[in-house]
């Protein structure tokens, strides 16, 4: 079983800069300090309503609820922001840079049903790089993916008729090799590899539990996961030499066995590593691609939400990463629909 541990989202209102005067203060300075610093009670009050920036240029924090006054921090789309209370056309929110009041036009923010991802979105790119051995290339400001894969959106009854003909080449036999005392034994032609869980029964970091989910007949490979502490894995074992190639996460097989795709979303990174590998003709396996994108997190904690559609395309339910989850912490059901193809 694919464990995912979620972690609530917690939004800490942040506490306010106390400054010391010898000299008691005027009866001015005591009005500006109370206008521009956040009272106790109020850094206290955690129930405040949420809006996020929807305009997809971004907004500005400004000091004062003027279009003309003086732009602060600059508010990406999707920033989540806590409204302590309305000036005219703003909202007067905290700037945690600072501690201090600031101010957003309201038609620059809204609720989280506005956010969302657009064609543009899906190729940009946070790192990029072949694989986590010959190291990956971060960048500063946004890059599009422009080589081996294509992104476009699909609609969700789309989705679903691409998936009444997916195609999936892992064999589930999960009685032909059981688990026992603890201990998974493959029997390989040159040697029997032997996964034996750790702490099974107990919440320690050092936990490790491993599961027989079945073999890959036409590569001649068992595949095993892993769960551990906070992460998980997917392993392919050769059934001759006991050979292992660890995937991320579940290792996707394309209709015509050239290709496999693997997708890992972390709830930690907030963002999703599309890992693209090739099948040569004696069935060895090369990672090509490791990207790791800006804008969107993918929905596969269920292998199943993702699959490879008869037409050699891969589809997979995905969220802008401000609204991977909804406001109570669940994943987000509202969701979109991503389809995959493999550059010619």
């Amino acid at each position: 079983m694919r464990r995912i541990i979620v972690p609530l989202i917690l939004f800490l209102l942040v506490g306010c800069q106390y400054f010391e005067n010898k000299n008691a203060p005027s009866e001015s300075e005591t009005s500006k300090k109370s206008t521009d610093t956040i009272p106790e009670y109020e850094k206290n009050n955690v129930s405040k309503i949420k809006k996020y920036v929807i305009d997809r240029q971004g907004a500005h924090f400004k000091e004062n609820p003027s279009e003309n006054a003086k732009d602060q921090e600059y508010l990406e789309y999707g920033y989540l922001l806590e409204i302590e209370g309305e000036e005219g056309d703003f909202y007067k929110v905290i700037n945690s840079d600072t501690g201090s009041y600031a101010y957003v036009l309201k038609e620059k923010v809204g609720g989280l049903s506005q956010i969302s991802l657009i064609d543009s979105d899906l190729s940009m790119l946070q790192y990029l790089g072949k694989n986590e051995e010959d190291g990956v290339e971060f960048f500063e400001t946004s890059v599009a993916l422009d080589t081996l894969v294509s992104f476009e959106f699909v609609d969700k009854s789309s989705y679903e008729k691409a998936k009444t003909s997916a195609v999936d080449f892992l064999l589930r036999d999960t009685l032909t090799i059981v688990k026992k005392n603890n201990t998974i034994a493959l029997p390989c032609l040159d040697s029997v590899v032997v996964f034996k869980d750790v702490n099974p029964n107990t919440d320690m970091d050092n936990q490790q539990i491993f599961k027989y989910e079945g073999q890959i007949e036409f590569m001649n490979q068992f595949v095993i996961s892993g769960s551990y502490w906070e992460a998980y894995d997917y392993r392919f074992v050769d059934k001759k030499t006991g050979k292992e190639i660890s995937f991320a996460d579940f290792p996707y097989i394309s209709p015509d066995k050239r290709h496999i795709i693997c997708i890992f979303t972390s709830p930690y990174d907030l963002n999703s590593d599309l890992c693209l590998y090739v099948i040569d003709n004696h069935l060895q396996i090369k990672q090509i691609l490791l990207a790791g994108f800006k804008n969107w997190m993918a929905y596969n904690w269920n292998a199943d939400n993702a699959f490879w559609g008869s037409d050699n395309c891969f589809y997979i339910p995905v969220n802008h990463r401000v609204k991977f989850w909804d406001e109570e912490g669940n994943y987000n059901e509202e969701r979109q629909y991503m389809r995959i193809r493999i550059k010619k």
